[in-house]
């Protein structure tokens, strides 16, 4: 008996000593990864080190730098967290518990667990079966989104959905660090450069991001954050909601002036989802919120135009798209269409019934939409291929460039996309499995594309470097291939099933989707790169953060 006594007591201090080694690097853990987060969310927006000269460099050598040294802490920590977990595995093994807490484990991990694990080994399978090992480690010199990148990116999400303590904290920090960057790009797009920085000037220049693509992919990566916000506000504080929309009004100035007409698309995309998932709600505030933010994105254009009209010249770099939103009627008409909107969708008096009424014809128009905006892209699509293969077919129409594929289609889309899918073809068939290796696609094309493709690149970039297809998905099948395509696909997908759904009750996962959505909009027209991709993951683990947070504290953990 005594012996017995002995070794239940023995178990108990065991049980002890583990519980408490497990918080203390549960603690360390989140303080690491809350140093993480905001060398990505509120550092690395800012970093530069000779102005524009070499900026997406210094950001990707930043990234680069950063990860190693924080793996360097933060693994030794995890790797006592993990023996923590074994050891208390083997001590439920003597108890017959093993079971019940490896199913319960089961249960925690979520589908983009999942494809976030898919992805980590595609990567390293990738590497493994690349003929340039040299490249793939860290990426292609400038870009560096090799495997060690790749793999940071999958660990940055789970720490941060896993460790972080303080995700209010660090979301709500995000916000006036990317609306600074969203003053500053407007200012310079007037010609305005508050920062004194080599190559200040330039239009092809903005912010402190860099190229107008780099900063139109971190636009659209963190701004959509406040939208969401906005979007599900209760309306509870004025001040709140005032605030909001102040956030929301600078973001969308910075978004149509940026010029890269991929972010445009990417907000087209974000406000039909908004308009069909409000319409399907039963929040009449909810569809007073999607006409506001319409009115904020119309006053963005009105300013813009009338700052425009009031110094002529100072506008320095402008697109069709742009200018539709900023130098046509375009704004006045959205102007109109939100103020009635709001104006119909305010439940009070009589007018609610008028409300109802709204919400009524908005499902109905919603229903349309969605069967009229997928037709309408197919048939788009079907013009631009009958004209493409037979000239003149669609009569005035045959001669507006849009309707003909070739290499200068879709700023020179038309060359980077079919080089991309010629690139897969070419490859054998466990290089189309696993890819050439992680951002190994300038390598291959350098090195072993035929002669015909090679001569392709020459003639449509003119002795300049092609790195990606500009299409993330296109660019990841010729890098790590239809496995490591398909599992980052399915991390996208997957995280805006789960955190738009979360809508009704977690306005903060919810917004975190409207960033994948964006995101992912953006990049069907634009490629990876460090600032925006850091990010997007970052958002992604605070997400996936507040979800389970909300589950722990339901289940009563």
């Amino acid at each position: 008996m005594k012996i017995k006594k002995i070794e239940t007591q023995n178990k108990y201090e065991r049980k002890k000593s583990i519980k408490f080694i497990d918080n203390f690097c549960r603690t360390i853990l989140s303080v690491l990864v809350s140093i993480c987060a905001i060398l990505i969310l509120m550092v690395m927006p800012f970093y530069f080190q000779e102005g524009y000269t070499h900026i997406g460099t210094d950001k990707s050598y930043f990234f680069r730098t950063g990860i190693m040294r924080m793996a360097k802490l933060i693994l030794p920590v995890l790797a006592v967290w993990l023996a923590c977990i074994l050891t208390e595995f083997l001590i439920h093994r003597e108890k017959g518990m093993l079971k019940s807490r490896a199913a319960d484990m089961r249960r925690r991990l979520v589908t983009t667990d999942i494809f976030c694990f898919l992805y980590f080994i595609a990567v390293i399978v990738s590497y493994f079966c690349s003929d340039y090992k040299q490249t793939a480690r860290w990426g292609t010199r400038g870009w560096f989104m090799g495997m060690f990148p790749q793999l940071a990116l999958v660990a940055i999400y789970f720490l941060l959905s896993r460790f972080q303590l303080r995700e209010k904290w660090i979301f709500w920090l995000c916000l006036p660090v990317s609306a600074v960057t969203f003053v500053l790009g407007y200012l310079n797009r007037f010609d305005i450069w508050p920062l004194s920085m080599p190559n200040s000037g330039l239009p092809l220049y903005i912010s402190t991001i860099g190229n107008i693509n780099w900063y139109c992919g971190y636009i659209t990566a963190v701004f959509f954050l406040g939208v969401g916000l906005l979007w599900l506000d209760k309306g509870t504080k004025r001040s709140y909601t005032a605030l909001l929309s102040i956030y929301v009004f600078t973001g969308f100035a910075a978004l149509i002036t940026n010029g890269s007409d991929s972010g445009l698309f990417a907000l087209s995309v974000v406000l039909f989802v908004l308009f069909i998932l409000s319409a399907r709600d039963e929040d009449i505030l909810k569809i007073g919120r999607f006409w506001l933010i319409i009115l904020l994105l119309a006053g963005a254009g009105l300013v813009t135009m009338g700052l425009r009209f009031m110094f002529p010249g100072r506008f320095n770099y402008t697109t069709r798209l742009g200018d539709l939103l900023t130098c046509s009627p375009f704004p006045v008409i959205l102007l109109g269409i939100g103020a009635l909107g709001l104006w119909l969708a305010k439940p009070r008096d009589k007018r609610i019934t008028i409300a109802r009424h709204v919400m009524k014809a908005m499902r109905i128009a919603a229903r349309i939409l969605c069967v009229a905006v997928p037709a309408g892209m197919l048939v788009f699509v079907l013009m631009i291929a009958v004209n493409t293969m037979r000239p003149g077919t669609l009569g005035p129409l045959s001669d507006k460039s849009i309707f003909t594929f070739n290499n200068a289609w879709g700023s020179h889309r038309g060359a980077t996309w079919s080089i991309g899918l010629r690139c897969f073809g070419e490859q054998n068939p466990l290089h189309k499995l696993v890819g050439v290796g992680p951002d190994c696609m300038s390598d291959f094309l350098y090195t072993d594309a035929s002669p015909a493709l090679l001569e392709t690149v020459r003639e449509a970039f003119e002795g300049r470097r092609l790195t990606n297809a500009h299409c993330e998905l296109l660019t990841l099948l010729v890098n790590v291939g239809i496995w490591g395509g398909l599992a980052f696909a399915g991390i996208l997908f997957s995280v805006l099933k789960r955190f738009l759904s979360a809508r009704e009750h977690n306005a903060y996962a919810a917004a975190c989707g409207l960033c994948v959505l964006a995101y992912f909009a953006n990049n069907l027209w634009s490629f990876q790169q460090s600032m925006s991709v850091a990010t997007i993951f970052a958002v992604m683990g605070l997400g996936e953060r507040f979800l389970r947070r909300e589950r722990d504290s339901d289940s009563g953990r």
